[in-house]
């Protein structure tokens, strides 16, 4: 019956055509959403990837340690990368430009975005233009909470000179971070040992924390990616969310120009289901069996979309080139795939040209009357 079908209204040059017109909007609803939402999850997963791998997947505090290099090997082994730091917050003082920052003195770590073994200070390349600071110049560093009773509870300063600058692409590291070397941070707080522990890539979080009780670490507090982020991460799905009700809506409006096909479509295959009627098929199966067949073609349609922009996906990413504007960090167009956007660039089509297909196929046999077809026909 299906095969049948399908050769009825193909036979037919007029019926062809509409056929053809309506489902071609299902099929670009479905590679189009692919796109989107490939280049969408692109952008969203390299932001992320360029902020962990400087602030780190997992944060772990506590209180100052000294870190000697067998403990550091010992991490080495439940993570990737790892970075024993001491973090500081205070203010550094450049040419005049007062301006908070984050201090991080590295005592040990195996991350190539960490700057370690550095005689002066590294500033983030927005923060240097931010204060006009060349390399060789004298800044001052200082933590408001650290004082000295001596002199009439003054904050403690420390002066360091500029060796270099970096940029990391990432808002937040490259206008708050200053890397500076553990002596100096020691010197102000009269404190000596780490206090952070950076994790960088994979990691086993149930073994890093029994090394931390294991090597006597104390009051150890863990902060994830996410959670540090929160505010950025809930922006991100809603960005998504957005992007995907908008696309929804605008294929709910070409689903009604769908809808419009499908009716002359079907108008056109009234004497054709009136022939069928007589012939001995009861209005129910012919029904169902119009209704089968255009929503398993439908499906069919998605799914070729999705497939046709999977390989337009990988196509641009690999031949694409440098086409995005230069204020853009990204100079290619990223591409991410997840299960979770096929899903949704194959079912959200389908469901919607579905709906439609439903309501335009109920209304037109509603209204069919084959008896009178006949007589028309006569």
């Amino acid at each position: 019956m299906f095969f049948k079908f399908f050769k009825l209204i193909s036979n037919q040059k007029g019926r062809s055509t509409l056929l053809i017109i309506s489902f071609c909007s299902i099929f670009i609803s479905s590679f189009s959403l692919f796109i989107l939402q490939s280049v969408m999850n692109g952008l969203q997963h390299n932001l992320k990837s360029r902020s962990k791998s400087w602030l780190g997947a997992k944060v772990y505090t506590f209180n100052e340690k000294v870190v000697n290099k067998e403990i550091f090997s010992t991490f080495s082994v439940a993570a990737d990368e790892i970075s024993f730091e001491s973090n500081l917050e205070g203010i550094v003082d450049l040419n005049g430009v007062i301006s908070p920052a984050l201090f991080r003195g590295i005592y040990w770590t195996n991350s190539d975005n960490v700057i370690s073994k550095n005689k002066g200070a590294s500033l983030g390349f927005n923060l240097s233009i931010k204060a006009g600071v060349d390399i060789g110049e004298k800044i001052l560093i200082s933590i408001p909470h650290v004082v000295d009773e001596f002199f009439e509870d003054r904050p403690r300063v420390k002066s360091v000179f500029v060796e270099n600058f970096f940029e990391s692409n990432v808002s937040e590291v490259d206008e708050y971070h200053v890397f500076v070397k553990t002596n100096s941070l020691e010197d102000l707080t009269h404190v000596k040992g780490a206090n952070l522990l950076r994790v960088f890539g994979d990691y086993d979080n149930l073994k890093v924390k029994s090394l931390l009780n294991k090597y006597g670490f104390s009051n150890i507090q863990e902060f994830s990616w996410e959670k540090t982020n929160q505010s950025l991460v809930y922006a991100l799905k809603l960005e998504k969310i957005i992007m995907i009700f908008l696309f929804s809506s605008l294929t709910l409006l070409i689903s009604q120009a769908i809808s419009g096909g499908f009716l002359l479509l079907f108008n056109r295959l009234k004497f054709d289901l009136a022939s069928l009627w007589v012939l001995g098929i009861s209005n129910a199966k012919l029904f169902s069996s119009s209704l089968s067949f255009f929503t398993i073609f439908s499906f069919a349609l998605c799914l070729l979309g999705a497939a046709f922009g999977f390989f337009f996906s990988k196509f641009i990413e690999i031949y694409g080139g440098n086409l995005m504007p230069s204020v853009f960090v990204e100079k290619g167009i990223p591409i991410y795939i997840t299960y979770e956007s096929t899903f949704i660039s194959i079912f959200i089509p389908f469901f919607i040209s579905s709906f439609f297909l439903f309501g335009a196929l109920k209304r037109v046999f509603e209204k069919q009357n084959h008896l009178t077809t006949i007589r028309t026909t006569s």
